[in-house]
């Protein structure tokens, strides 16, 4: 008999309340959410929201310069303090419902109308959450403790012995803006969703327009693959990885092939840039190409439902009707990624059978949610739970 098949979790781990539960507190919470580019807070008092599942945050420019995080929420009656994405305010935070106010600067409660004499502002300062900037990209965790600094997440990346290597391919994210975002849920668990974006064994049927301008077989050799199946071991050196990047290629994400801006991205060393994908658990993808940067990143809001949200970045001095058109710029991967949310909810509908039984993975077009899920059952083994489903000989049935 041959080595053992790799197959992805049981239908409990997509569609059960409990995994769910598990996936926040193992994977999200403990971990970097890239959550903005900081750009889109530059100013002091400039201020965004930020969601990850039931999880909520404020990200503050405070007037020192450094970036604050607080959890959405007032803490007399739990109003929220932020309900739009972004706003603009002054040194305090103020909840519209009592009027209780908040320091910008660390949370401290400044005022609480007309309270009891004698009432204590001290125990009553806003619940903080963990914030870095990184190259201006802008990560929040809500952890209890601070997860390693994302420099030294990226460099585990890189390779032992090229200490000039960058992880982000040497493009200078400080001189890049957002030029536009979108998200939408899916119907469907979150890890199918990044199943789904790890892999083009689905593109030739689902992706017309991705295919037109890369080879769909040709992801495995872009991570030093070929087109042999790797052992299992090898899938879990090569992609059961908690952050991961692809070799240099050269690419054009647009629906022609063609520039979608025509001002180039700003690199550290001004040379033309490569295309890249850099992967980061549980799940943010940084993208950048020669001419715009491309993020995707997924949130757990329910069992059976996500939303996945994209950044587009590009140089700061390109104007939108000379040097790039929105539409055109956020077009390409809006309807890529479109095409991926009926794959998803389909999914999803059929796991939820109730005599669903995971099939093998492919392990040469599949391999990197095969590594995904080899990674997401040893950090849950790690955590004391019992994920043991990944690899596995198949019965007959």
């Amino acid at each position: 008999m041959g080595e053992a098949e790799l197959f992805g979790p049981p239908a409990a781990c997509f569609t059960s309340s409990e995994w769910y539960d598990r996936d926040l507190q193992v994977m999200f919470r403990p971990r970097w959410q890239l959550a903005a580019h900081s750009s889109e807070l530059r100013e002091p008092g400039t201020l965004m929201r930020f969601t990850s599942g039931p999880d909520e945050a404020v990200v503050v420019r405070a007037r020192d310069g450094r970036l604050r995080g607080y959890r959405n929420f007032c803490r007399h009656r739990g109003h929220r303090l932020c309900p739009a994405d972004s706003a603009q305010v002054r040194q305090h935070l103020v909840c519209s419902y009592h009027g209780w106010s908040y320091s910008v600067e660390d949370g401290s409660l400044q005022t609480a109308p007309r309270m009891h004499e004698g009432f204590d502002h001290e125990p009553w300062a806003l619940r903080e959450v963990w914030v870095e900037e990184h190259r201006d990209l802008v990560f929040v965790a809500f952890g209890p403790e601070r997860p390693p600094a994302v420099a030294d997440l990226l460099a585990t990346s890189e390779p032992d012995d090229d200490p000039s290597f960058d992880a982000l391919g040497g493009y200078d994210f400080g001189r890049m803006k957002v030029a536009g975002r979108s998200s939408w849920e899916v119907e469907a668990n979150w890890k199918l969703a990044v199943e789904n974006n790890l892999e083009c064994y689905h593109c030739r049927l689902n992706h017309p327009e991705l295919c037109r301008v890369i080879d769909p077989w040709a992801l495995p050799t872009r991570y030093g693959s070929d087109d042999s199946a790797p052992t299992i071991a090898e899938i879990r050196a090569l992609a059961a990885k908690e952050v991961r990047r692809s070799r240099e290629f050269d690419a054009r994400f647009s629906f022609d092939g063609a520039r979608a801006c025509a001002r180039p991205l700003p690199r550290i060393d001004d040379r033309p840039g490569p295309t890249l994908f850099m992967h980061i658990a549980p799940y943010n993808v940084i993208a950048p190409t020669a001419d715009y940067v491309w993020t995707w990143a997924v949130d757990p809001l329910a069992a059976d439902r996500s939303r996945v949200r994209h950044m587009f970045l590009v140089h700061e001095d390109a104007e939108d009707g000379v040097d790039y058109d929105t539409e055109t710029l956020v077009g390409f991967w809006n309807t890529v990624m479109a095409q991926d949310e009926p794959l998803c909810s389909e999914m999803q509908c059929g796991i939820a059978q109730p005599t669903y039984t995971p099939g093998p993975l492919n392990k040469v077009h599949q391999m990197f949610p095969a590594g995904f899920y080899l990674w997401y059952q040893d950090t849950m083994h790690d955590h004391g739970y019992d994920a043991t489903y990944a690899e596995r000989v198949p019965e007959v049935a």
